[in-house]
């Protein structure tokens, strides 16, 4: 994946994200639920990320309880975490994963961070930016 690209197993079909920026801070909390399908029978679901602390993960399937990964392997070099789940998932299998998330608002152009802009009489201010894309890394043509 050294490229960018998520693997094939699972797709995104809708997210329902909250974030809540600090601007006094220069922090920011959130959570997403990602309702997704799985295409290929997988373990482990992909997703971009970069600084991200992750607080809560649970992934929803059924009828069935919310499970916790059994592990979250994090990788700065490809901006991606990977959540590992005791059980597999069945290819066409719907499911709900659950993600509570903080983080600083950096000085960088990566992710959600912050801007500086001069307000009314000169004031410098901070703005919350992103600019929707899902990471960093160069992607092949």
């Amino acid at each position: 994946m050294k490229d960018g690209r998520l693997p094939k197993t699972a797709k995104p079909l809708n997210y329902d994200l909250t974030i809540e920026p600090d601007l006094n801070a220069l922090t920011f909390k959130g959570r997403v639920a990602i309702e997704l399908i799985v295409l290929q029978a997988t373990d482990e679901i992909t997703l971009h990320s970069l600084g991200l602390d992750l607080s809560e993960v649970l992934l929803k399937v059924g009828n069935q309880a919310p499970a916790s990964p059994v592990s979250i392997d994090q990788c700065a070099e490809t901006e991606t975490v990977t959540f590992s789940f005791a059980r597999t998932l069945a290819a066409k299998t719907g499911a709900l994963l659950h993600i509570q998330f903080s983080g600083v608002l950096q000085d960088g152009v990566a992710g959600f961070y912050r801007a500086r802009y001069k307000g009314r009489g000169g004031a410098l201010k901070h703005a919350c930016v992103t600019q929707f894309q899902a990471t960093g890394n160069s992607l092949p043509a």
